[in-house]
């Protein structure tokens, strides 16, 4: 009974590209806005950016650097947190997790990009 459960997450962490395609025409159907379903896509599919990165410097680099991807996280969370303090003087923090959650979306979905082809290109030339 478990192991389909785990076979999907196993999927969808390793695949965030589907998933995020997949929730983005859910949500464009469901919201019936383009961009709002562009918005909630990557707020739901983050996490799973993440993982997938740690997955691939595992299966590249044969370590985990799970430590490094939490480290980068608290730093660009720590930028955010003072720009936005030295930019408006007081701190909205819905504004300010929302602009942190969608940034890391987009740092780790070029990641997982480069990695990506990293691998290819590896798995190419040996």
């Amino acid at each position: 009974m478990l192991n389909w459960t785990t076979e999907i997450s196993a999927w969808l962490i390793v695949c965030p590209v589907f998933l995020f395609f997949f929730l983005y025409w859910g949500l464009k159907w469901g919201l019936k806005s383009q961009p709002r379903a562009l918005r909630w896509s990557a707020d739901l599919t983050t996490l799973f950016f993440i993982l997938a990165d740690h997955f691939w410097m595992v299966q590249l680099f044969g370590r985990s650097f799970l430590l490094y991807i939490l480290l980068v996280l608290f730093l660009v969370g720590i930028g955010i947190v003072i720009l936005f303090a030295l930019r408006d003087g007081e701190l909205r923090l819905e504004r300010v997790f929302r602009t942190y959650w969608r940034l890391c979306f987009f740092i780790f979905a070029v990641l997982y990009l480069f990695f990506y082809l990293t691998g290819l290109v590896l798995a190419i030339s040996y």
